[in-house]
């Protein structure tokens, strides 16, 4: 099972990091019913003694993937007041105001990153029938996961989504809000960054074609050394090929549309509250020139905004 899960994924060399070992057993956990045997199956796997596993059991839970930065972690459970949503919380097939409980439920995912969203996302793919899961589905994926959120505050979610009382939600509800939706301005520059990578306009990019455009040298991370550029490129190259998996349902073969590069994006976005921070990582790593991009509906109005102020206080200052 783990040489299937490196090869499907494209682990470098072999080697797992512990993101990924523990994304391993996220897999694999959803197919034992029993915690007891899955503690013993892991205990006698890696030789884990009943001393090490209690002192395992009375430490604080940790997150199931690791956790952005604090800094980052704040932004996103408390971020600043601002006129326009960068990421708006609704879903794709309706509006959907975020009450109180979403919120709960969204912060205990977004803040430990991309990788923690897609793993509930497939955990919820998993336990979907019909496309929809039970309240106690979804229950089970909250403990599997470790989330920090109170059981009620699941249930009140669920009873908010179940207007009809049917006792069944679309899974795909419940993701969009983790997700969010990716704002114009933001589906725009990814659309720009796709269309420079895409050299012959066949809709269709490659690794090698993301390669040789990420400018990976110029992360806030590689310019301070704490991680090389190479390994930047391969996190990004390793996390689109589990979204594009996990979304075709069969292992990727690193060739990858413009739909399938904005759902990568999707995750990023709703990872990053600032819009600055966006844009500003499309036209330092992706080339964008964001001056020849036309202005969108939404920076429109906001234009307009501006202009009728700046009116308003010229004509107050006569």
């Amino acid at each position: 099972a783990l040489e299937l899960y490196q090869e499907c994924y494209r682990v470098k060399d072999g080697a797992l990091t512990k993101p990924q070992f523990i994304d391993f057993y996220s897999h694999l956990s959803p197919s034992i019913d029993s915690d007891q045997y899955f503690e013993e199956m892991v205990s006698n796997c890696w030789g884990i003694t009943p001393e090490q596993l209690n002192a395992i059991n009375e430490a604080p839970p940790e997150p199931l993937l690791e956790p952005p930065v604090e800094e980052m972690k704040e932004k996103v459970i408390n971020p600043k007041p601002k006129a326009k949503k960068d990421h708006e919380d609704t879903t794709d097939e309706e509006e959907t105001r975020m009450t109180a409980s979403m919120q709960k439920f969204r912060n205990a995912i977004v803040p430990r990153g991309v990788r923690s969203i897609l793993g509930v996302e497939r955990q919820l793919k998993v336990y979907a029938k019909d496309d929809c899961l039970e309240l106690e589905e979804l229950k089970k994926i909250a403990e599997d996961f470790r989330l920090h959120i109170e059981p009620t505050d699941i249930e009140t979610m669920f009873k908010e989504l179940d207007k009809a009382e049917k006792g069944r939600v679309e899974y795909k509800r419940i993701l969009g809000i983790v997700l969010g939706r990716m704002s114009k301005d933001r589906r725009q520059l990814v659309d720009a960054a796709f269309s420079l990578i895409d050299k012959d306009n066949d809709g269709v990019i490659d690794r090698d074609d993301i390669a040789r455009a990420f400018e990976s040298w110029k992360h806030p991370d590689a310019k301070s050394g704490k991680r090389r550029a190479d390994d930047i490129l391969h996190d990004v190259l390793e996390v689109l090929d589990n979204t594009t998996a996990l979304h075709r349902g069969v292992k990727t073969d690193g060739r990858y549309t413009r739909e399938e590069f904005a759902s990568y994006f999707e995750c990023i976005s709703a990872c990053t509250p600032s819009e600055e921070d966006f844009e500003n990582a499309f036209t330092t790593l992706w080339r964008v020139d964001k001056s020849k991009l036309p202005l969108t509906e939404e920076k429109k109005v906001e234009k307009e905004a501006v202009k009728k102020v700046v009116e308003t206080d010229e004509e107050q200052d006569e």
